[in-house]
């Protein structure tokens, strides 16, 4: 969406940037490469969590994983429906902590990744001296070990993300079979498969309507992090201000002194004298000058 991209995404980068060349050396150490290319992929992220995240339909979603439970409800009765919405709400409740292992899983990941730019920045900035002294292998090991620390925590997250997918899918099937088998068993209904069927598609519309309210959820936190973070780093401390004022000197240079200038030397006719304008050895001696 360039709509979203140029009335969110850039205005907050070309801050963020602005904020990055007023900063006060405490802000400069608190603050790395690394950690503004990683805010800068994050707020780049917000354009997909503003614009295509269900938050505006989430009341919609209520209301019909509401109406789904209602009909639900007269097809296995309040008591099976009570059951099978048990059952699902323990699924969901794993699926959710898969969700926070795949996000702890990311978070390892990005941590790993600020390190290996930091360590690389490090290194291509002083680059010249490290090969002059060989010290250019001290920088293998760690990069090395930010790599696997991030691949490590990308599997990790895929297989929680994995099994999380199969909760999700596996909570619709599960709530029918345990609201049909109490309804059978326990309450003594004899369900159709007609009636099973549309049971059937009444949980795929709750189990819809209860993923879009989750990642309503789910987004909006993300959004609340991320603007967190913004927040954090357009709070640093800048570079104390000027207060306007003129120094002013008077009668004063900052220059070094200079020596007088070399006077020229004087012509031959001015240094010609006469005498005798007195009378005797008692006449006075007077330049032309």
């Amino acid at each position: 969406n360039n709509t979203g991209v140029n009335r969110v995404i850039v205005p907050l980068q070309v801050m963020m940037v602005r904020k990055l060349r007023c900063l006060c050396p405490e802000g400069l150490a608190r603050t790395t490469a690394a950690d503004l290319q990683q805010l800068m992929q994050d707020t780049r992220k917000l354009d997909d969590l503003l614009w295509q995240s269900p938050v505006s339909t989430v009341c919609i979603d209520v209301a019909r994983a509401i109406a789904a439970l209602w009909q639900l409800a007269a097809i296995y009765g309040a008591s099976s429906v009570t059951t099978g919405v048990i059952t699902g709400m323990l699924l969901f409740k794993m699926q959710a902590r898969c969700g926070t292992r795949v996000q702890r899983s990311r978070d390892i990941e990005r941590n790993a990744n600020r390190e290996r730019l930091r360590a690389l920045k490090e290194l291509t900035d002083n680059l010249e001296t490290l090969k002059l002294y060989g010290w250019t292998g001290r920088y293998a090991e760690p990069l090395r070990e930010a790599a696997t620390v991030m691949a490590n925590a990308a599997r990790c997250a895929g297989r929680w993300l994995a099994l999380s997918e199969f909760l999700g899918a596996a909570i619709g099937d599960a709530f029918c079979v345990i609201a049909f088998a109490a309804s059978t068993f326990v309450m003594g209904k004899r369900i159709s498969v007609k009636e099973f069927v549309l049971g059937e598609v009444y949980v795929h519309i709750l189990r819809e309507s209860v993923k879009s309210i989750y990642e309503g959820y789910s987004k909006t936190a993300e959004i609340a992090r991320v603007t967190e973070k913004i927040e954090a780093f357009l709070r640093l401390p800048d570079r104390p201000q000027s207060s306007g004022d003129v120094l002013e000197l008077t009668d004063a240079s900052f220059a070094w002194p200079r020596p007088p200038p070399p006077q020229p030397p004087l012509p031959a006719a001015a240094a010609a004298t006469t005498r005798g304008l007195g009378s005797g050895d008692g006449g006075e001696e007077v330049s032309w000058l």
